[in-house]
């Protein structure tokens, strides 16, 4: 259906003189990539209003979308998939924060566990989305110093008695943690499969 809208959208900016024909394929992709992320973000949205959630969601939000970007994880094979995955496991966050009492236990846990996988592997490439040397050291950085401004933020908000948002904080790094940990999980899959196309060629 997006397909379809963003194809009437795309014909119409053609015949407009909006954008050139020849390069109407990738303004559709981009086009149907975008509404993708907005339905996502909408759909997030709505669930956490359901669940009356909505500022644990914005907390949750904030931390995960910037550490993300530079730290990597995984990647589903389309961006549909990537919408649909996203949105689970925002669902399955919130439940959590609904539905389960804050631990410190659980908070220092998902801490000391992301600064391991960030300080073992960050960032965490993508097939399709392949860093050069001097991207890699350039996002490990700024990896590193949003789990820092992220800790930080977190012993303060502890320290001056708001354990509730220092919790929301500590999930949306969990959620990062999981993307992360499922896209190391991806590559060596994918690595130990090459390995063994690659033996069996010999």
């Amino acid at each position: 259906m997006l397909e379809s809208f963003a194809g009437s959208v795309i014909r119409r900016w053609i015949a407009d003189k909006i954008i050139p024909e020849n390069k109407a394929a990738i303004y559709q992709y981009g086009l149907v990539v975008g509404l993708q992320t907005m339905l996502e973000f909408l759909l997030i949205v709505a669930t956490s209003l359901f669940l009356g959630l909505f500022y644990p969601c914005v907390i949750m939000t904030c931390v995960f979308i910037p550490i993300r970007i530079y730290g990597g994880g995984f990647h589903a094979s389309t961006a549909l998939r990537c919408s649909v995955a996203t949105w689970l496991m925002h669902v399955v966050a919130f439940l959590y924060v609904k539905y389960v009492p804050a631990c410190w236990e659980v908070q220092a846990g998902i801490l000391f566990v992301s600064l391991i996988l960030i300080l073992w592997k960050a960032p965490v490439e993508a097939e399709n989305k392949p860093l050069t040397p001097a991207e890699r050291i350039k996002y490990r950085k700024k990896t590193i110093i949003f789990w820092l401004i992220i800790f930080g933020i977190y012993a303060i908000l502890t320290l001056t008695g708001c354990p509730d948002t220092a919790h929301y904080e500590t999930v949306g790094l969990g959620m990062f943690v999981f993307v992360m940990a499922a896209g190391i999980l991806k590559n060596y899959m994918m690595e130990v499969k090459k390995n063994e196309i690659s033996g069996s060629d010999l």
